[in-house]
């Protein structure tokens, strides 16, 4: 992203004991499942500015918690109280609510994904750099420590050239019945998979059934090629079991990222011959969404481009629609 924003640094940063008054404030968009743990990270980082709901009681709940304001969607978006909002709210709603932020000049964190086609998110970025504002999107397992350390064995050549990918995330029950299981579970293993890869795949395949929230698909498998790598995703929101299980494949060896598992197991390394068969790699024991806060209040004080901004969304965009058509 252009307009004056700068490369991004490291993603957590030593801070004076004071830097939480002087850090800016940020408006809430959404205090539903996923936007009281945004709320709630936003204010132990003393960075909760407001918060906003279409549903006011549920708004005000959150606010007498955390000694905050309520303010209207209206006045969070178009309004001076807070210049940086994070919004979390359904998917259909971010291209609308996000275009109308960034021309009213406001910073924007919003929830993955940031729009559902590629003309979308590119409206959206070319509006955030003209009005030079940051856009960030919340592709939250960027920010997971497992994660982090997976990408560093594989750019170290833990386990050689990549040559498959395969993510599981399956659960029970939609969380947001409105939308597609690609929509919904997709973007977060398509963000890690870019992750690594870094380019569009140059053929995408899908297949999606609906068994109980029809017409919106339960369960998808995608084949994904990125010429040389491939990836397959399998979705579901049918599976009374919880796996979220992410696989890199290298030619020797592979890593294995499971977020169902304890933190001392959550990422292990795997050889196909030798003594120690399959080796857990320690983590730094972190909540993932402490620290994609921390980013992007990183990024409002510094005017970087996110980790999870500009290029990276727009290739994101692109695959769903594919997937989505």
């Amino acid at each position: 992203m252009g307009g004056g924003l700068v490369a991004c640094g490291a993603l957590t940063q030593k801070t004076p004991m004071n830097a939480a008054a002087l850090r800016p404030k940020i408006t809430v968009i959404g205090c539903g499942h996923w936007g009281k743990n945004i709320v709630r990270n936003l204010a132990a980082l003393g960075a909760l500015g407001a918060v906003a709901d279409r549903d006011a009681a549920r708004a005000s709940v959150l606010a007498e918690a955390y000694g905050v304001p309520v303010v209207t969607v209206e006045d969070a978006v178009q309004g001076g109280m807070h210049r940086a909002l994070a919004i979390a709210t359904p998917v259909l709603t971010h291209a609308e609510l996000v275009g109308r932020a960034l021309a009213a000049g406001k910073d924007v964190f919003i929830e993955k994904p940031l729009a559902l086609t590629r003309a979308e998110a590119e409206r959206l970025l070319k509006l955030a750099r003209e009005k030079k504002c940051v856009l960030m999107v919340g592709h939250l397992l960027r920010y997971h420590p497992a994660f982090i350390k997976l990408l560093e064995q594989v750019h170290a050549g833990a386990i050689g050239r990549v040559r498959y990918i395969a993510a599981h995330r399956l659960h029970y029950w939609p969380i947001h019945p409105d939308e597609d299981v690609l929509a919904d579970l997709a973007p977060h293993d398509l963000a890690m998979i870019d992750g690594i890869v870094g380019t569009l795949p140059v053929e995408a395949r899908v297949q999606c059934q609906a068994f109980l929230q029809s017409p919106h698909a339960d369960i998808a498998k995608v084949h994904l090629d990125y010429g040389g790598i491939a990836a397959h995703l399998y979705l579901s929101r049918l599976n009374p079991y919880k796996e979220h299980r992410f696989t890199v494949l290298g030619e020797t060896g592979a890593l294995v990222f499971d977020d169902g598992k304890n933190w001392d197991e959550k990422l292990v390394l795997s050889r196909p011959e030798g003594a120690a068969l399959h080796q857990a790699i320690a983590l730094e024991m972190d909540e993932p969404l402490g620290r994609e806060m921390k980013h992007f209040i990183s990024c409002l004080e510094t005017r970087a481009e996110p980790l999870t901004g500009g290029e990276h969304a727009l290739r994101i965009a692109t695959i769903l629609e594919k997937l989505l058509a």
